[in-house]
């Protein structure tokens, strides 16, 4: 990634807040999109799940540790003489808190990840049309989704839903905090599965069917207008900040494929980190969406389309651990594995099921194992098997794609271990250029934010260099496509039936 050095002339620069899954990255850009070195840290948060499918955050962890990553990059600042004129970020989607008359949560921030709601997505798609909902948000009626979320919420505690006066995202809540406004941008809102597509506003109909109004959601920023006047505490407390806009936050999806220069149809960003997900940004308004996928509007010009997965790096991350498999020597074991060897079929949904079948109920299986079978073969398999997920989002994509396109591969597991751009390019059967940058997302903000500013155009030199280019082997593909068959025979057998 392209980067200078503090001691630049051109001390005016953009702050960014990446707010993850698992933390926060603070990062300092100038306004020409460049990554300012020494600047910007890392911070963790714990994700609490619970055996009955939970995943949730705490709002004032999150914002407390904001707070602490702002307090100290400012410091870096204030030693290195640099000055913040705009404050971006990004942040994980769909989350959800509920908020009372004082604005303080009394519900934790349920994620994405959190599957509870998987039966009240089931009721809503009987009083519901299904695909008629899915054309106008570009979402399904799934547990990641608000819809459901918000009905099981009632339904599990009518008392706690009534106290509830507003509801938003993670995102919404720090904004709301630090600025006393209580606004969404348009691309968080499309991806809460509440928001018309078309016309950008919330989906009455479905308001209706979870009985909420709209005055209990924030105002959606359609035309991405940055705020000022910050809070009269934290003005005091950041000074430095007092000029400073502050943009809404957007969609981590967005930012990760603006970071890794995919802003078009001919450029398909693949992300593997805690999740993962295949992605592309089109003008093209995508009158009829296909099964399979989903479509967020990033402005008033742009949709995102794609797939997300919620299985990535943290069944990764489960399997190194509970198999006790060395990291160290793992990626050589694995390099010399054969492609499909070990007799195992394996479903990986340890986290429910998002694109393509959208499976609530959807759990993990390992069917094939013996007495010969190693920890190494379980590795083997569980990581060809949700390659093969990210396949079917793939195929599903393909009429959208130029001949030419390319496949742009990032996040941490792909950082963390590059044999996975291999196995991809084998099963897509397509060129993967990896990144192995861990800014991605991060520099999508700030080049987002800055277009949107009209300070910069071109992009390219903020673009890394691919780390490493795989192609495909023809006669694995062959042996990949044995073992998706047998994969997608296993899931109609035992989850779509």
């Amino acid at each position: 990634m392209t980067s200078i050095s503090s001691t630049s002339d051109e001390r005016i620069g953009i702050l960014v807040l990446d707010l993850g899954t698992s933390g926060l990255r603070t990062s300092l850009y100038d306004l020409t999109g460049r990554r300012v070195e020494g600047h910007g840290n890392r911070y963790s948060w714990t994700l609490v799940t619970t055996s009955d499918g939970g995943a949730e955050l705490d709002p004032d962890t999150v914002f407390n540790v904001v707070v602490q990553g702002i307090d100290e990059i400012l410091t870096e600042c204030d030693s290195s003489k640099w000055s913040i004129a705009h404050i971006a970020s990004c942040v994980l989607c769909p989350t959800v808190v509920g908020l009372d008359r004082e604005n303080r949560p009394v519900t934790p921030a349920y994620t994405w990840a959190d599957v509870r709601a998987a039966d009240a997505a089931a009721g809503l798609k009987t009083i519901l049309n299904p695909e008629d909902v899915f054309q106008r948000t570009g979402c399904v009626l799934h547990a990641a989704y608000l819809p459901a979320k918000l009905r099981w919420i009632s339904q599990r505690n009518s008392s706690l839903f009534k106290q509830v006066v507003r509801w938003c995202g993670l995102g919404d809540y720090i904004t709301l905090r630090l600025y006393g406004r209580l606004l969404t941008s348009l691309s968080v809102a499309s991806w809460t599965g509440l928001t018309n597509r078309h016309s950008m506003t919330w989906d009455q109909p479905l308001l209706s069917a979870i009985a909420i109004s709209d005055d209990r959601l924030p105002e959606i920023n359609v035309d991405g207008e940055p705020i000022t006047q910050m809070t009269g505490d934290w003005s005091t407390r950041w000074p430095a900040l007092a000029q400073a806009s502050w943009h809404l936050p957007i969609g981590d999806g967005v930012a990760n494929n603006v970071g890794s220069g995919c802003l078009s149809p001919d450029r398909v960003a693949l992300m593997m980190a805690t999740s993962g997900a295949l992605r592309i940004i089109t003008d093209d308004q995508v009158e009829r969406i296909p099964a399979g996928l989903w479509a967020y509007r990033i402005d008033k010009q742009r949709t995102l389309l794609g797939g997300a997965l919620s299985s990535g790096g943290n069944v990764l991350d489960w399997l190194l651990e509970s198999l006790q498999i060395d990291i160290e020597t793992f990626p050589r074991v694995m390099s010399q594995q054969q492609p499909d060897a070990h007799g195992l079929t394996v479903l990986p949904f340890l986290a429910g099921e998002r694109n393509p079948n959208w499976a609530d109920h959807a759990r993990g299986a390992i069917i094939g194992l013996s007495l010969k079978t190693s920890p190494v073969d379980i590795l083997q398999a569980t990581v060809e098997s949700i390659i093969y997920q990210y396949s079917l989002i793939y195929d599903a994509l393909k009429p959208f794609l130029p001949a030419d396109h390319r496949v742009i591969a990032s996040g941490g597991a792909i950082s963390h271990h590059v044999y996975l751009a291999e196995i991809v390019a084998d099963v897509f059967d397509h060129r993967i250029f990896a990144y192995l940058d861990f800014e991605m997302s991060s520099t999508g903000v700030a080049v987002f934010t800055l277009q949107n500013l009209g300070l910069i155009d071109d992009i390219g030199h903020t673009l890394p260099t691919a780390a490493l280019v795989a192609d495909p082997t023809p006669a694995n593909h062959q042996l990949y496509q044995a073992g998706k068959e047998r994969h997608i025979r296993l899931y109609d057998k035992l989850i779509r039936t």
